[in-house]
């Protein structure tokens, strides 16, 4: 009788921790994505000397918990990034400590009435179709999705705290001290004219205990055009860099998207940035860049602005001589599971008494849709540089496993 008193006990219980997941379940949602990629880069000595072969991998994890209607608490994760073979000992990014194999990238609340949002946490935000202004940091972000779109942000990134030291047998104890905050702010508008998309935007950083104090104004044109969509943007920087040292920064491309038939697109643009005199210092973007664009690269797979990426072309070279410069790209949709994409670039300096270089970029890839949810990506790249203190030619290649759930 015990016996089946236990057991008459036992089942209720045992379904309600079978339901527990269920529940749970219903309140999260996850995404997300896992990668293994292979590359190699043979680079003269003139453009950097990188010679290597590796592969790579990560787990990327985005979930979403719902409190209620309209509130979520969000976070994206990335698990096991590492090279293969790096930290011996029963696989490379199997422990955190592994080179930061892992990180939680994104936490934060995310809140939703009508047509306002509000992030508050750790979070990305950033501005413009090249994301001129962008940083992954603690703050908060609004936006208002009305019929013109309104989006404000401000980032902490660096809240001047300094902590205390304990005195030695040699030096006196310093108490912990409080200094300015840096940050990054912007604010921008996206009203639509027609068919004809358009963003404009200002931001700032103020870099708290540092005397860099720099702005950013822009603006971004999306217009179709019969089989073509005109697309452009320019982004302008002033303010201060350092003490004694000006901030400055003029620069944007335009170009077109052009559907030659219904599986090729052409897309030539033109790139132009101002050099930097002798008493300041060319910005191309505001923020820690974590997003990162690499516009020259890109051929429509997830191999660019990755381990092989040229970055930001507007100050190619790294001296602040600025950018005039040209790319040509083509894209294909072979079938359904097919898209091929090539580009060949030129980039030389604006002003060649800085540094007088220039560039030739031929770019090549595609990805393949080899099962539900799962592609094969594969790109090629050619650079050569030509130039007082740049001089050589590099090769560079990636092919990635993506499996997307």
């Amino acid at each position: 009788m015990k016996k089946m008193m236990k057991a008459l006990v036992a089942v209720p219980v045992l379904v309600g921790l079978a339901a527990v997941p269920a529940i749970a379940e219903e309140r999260l949602s996850l995404s997300g994505e896992m990668r293994v990629r292979g590359w190699t880069v043979d680079d003269d000595e003139g453009i950097g000397g990188r010679d290597e072969s590796y592969v790579d991998q990560r787990l990327r994890m985005m979930g979403k918990i719902k409190a209620a209607e309209g509130v979520y608490a969000v976070f994206r994760l990335d698990a096991t990034e590492a090279r293969w073979g790096r930290y011996a000992g029963f696989g490379s990014g199997r422990l955190p400590a592994d080179g930061s194999s892992m990180q939680w990238d994104r936490a934060y609340l995310d809140l939703t009435k009508g047509m306002f949002n509000m992030q508050a946490g750790l979070i990305y935000a950033g501005v413009s179709p090249s994301q001129v202004v962008n940083s992954q940091d603690n703050g908060i972000q609004v936006q208002f999705k009305g019929s013109v779109p309104v989006k404000a942000f401000v980032l902490l990134d660096d809240d001047g705290y300094t902590p205390a030291v304990a005195a030695t047998d040699t030096t006196p104890a310093v108490p912990a001290s409080d200094g300015d905050d840096a940050f990054l702010y912007a604010v921008s508008v996206a009203p639509t004219f027609g068919e004809v998309k358009t963003e404009f935007f200002g931001a700032g950083y103020n870099g708290g205990e540092t005397d860099e104090d720099v702005y950013a104004f822009g603006a971004s044109v999306a217009a179709p055009l019969g089989m073509a969509t005109l697309v452009g943007e320019i982004n302008f920087f002033t303010g201060d860099a350092a003490e004694d040292v000006d901030a400055m920064g003029l620069q944007g491309y335009f170009g077109a998207d052009l559907a030659i038939t219904d599986t090729i697109t052409i897309q030539p643009l033109i790139w132009y940035a101002m050099a930097a005199d002798d008493d300041e210092v060319q910005y191309s973007w505001l923020g820690n860049d974590f997003d990162g664009w690499d516009p020259v690269w890109e051929v429509g797979t997830k191999l660019s602005n990755e381990q092989i990426d040229l970055g930001r072309p507007f100050d190619w070279t790294g001296a602040g001589a600025g950018l005039i410069g040209g790319t040509l790209k083509v894209f294909a949709k072979v079938s359904d599971a097919l898209n091929l994409g090539a580009s060949v670039g030129y980039l030389t300096v604006e002003d060649d008494n800085i540094i007088d270089a220039d560039a030739l970029a031929i770019a090549a890839g595609g990805s393949y849709a080899i099962m539900d949810n799962t592609s094969l990506h594969a790109q090629v790249q050619y650079l050569s540089v030509d130039g007082d203190d740049v001089d050589g030619d590099g090769f560079q290649a990636g092919v990635g496993l993506f499996v997307s759930f």
